[in-house]
């Protein structure tokens, strides 16, 4: 590798550390419950209340292969504030959260807090958590 090449990779490893906040914290998730080994458990992270749940709205994602009773997910570089969780056992492994022709979900899911919501998903202030400048641990347990 030429010097002007090594320099080049050396500047962008910097500027990348530079970018990450410097109060920058980890949350990690454990999902419990109707789960067996094999399954997958999406995860999405949410930092408002505007568009929690919609998919489309997620801070971050993350798919997780169950290994024994329980999946974990780690959202990296978080800012310190208030979020909130939402997640789902996709049975079918189609991807998405499969409903009946009401709306009811068909698959296993929970939210941070275990938040339950009547007639719907619950208010993203129930499930808001907050997280801080040293690392956090959560658990959900995920239900029909």
């Amino acid at each position: 590798m030429s010097i002007l090449a090594a320099t080049a990779v050396l500047s962008l490893g910097v500027l990348s550390l530079g970018a990450m906040p410097a109060n920058a914290t980890d949350l990690e998730v454990t999902v419990k419950g109707e789960v067996k080994s094999g399954d997958v458990i999406h995860y999405g992270i949410f930092n408002r209340s505007a568009g929690f749940t919609d998919p489309r709205k997620t801070l971050a994602e993350e798919a997780i292969k169950v290994k024994g009773n329980s999946a974990v997910a780690v959202f990296k570089g978080l800012e310190p504030g208030e979020y909130a969780v939402a997640t789902y056992n996709d049975k079918n492994g189609n991807g998405k959260l499969d409903k009946s022709w009401i709306g009811r979900p068909k698959e296993p899911y929970g939210f941070s807090n275990n938040a339950k919501g009547s007639f719907g998903p619950p208010s993203f202030a129930k499930a808001m958590i907050k997280v801080g400048e040293e690392n956090k641990s959560i658990s959900i347990k995920i239900t029909k």
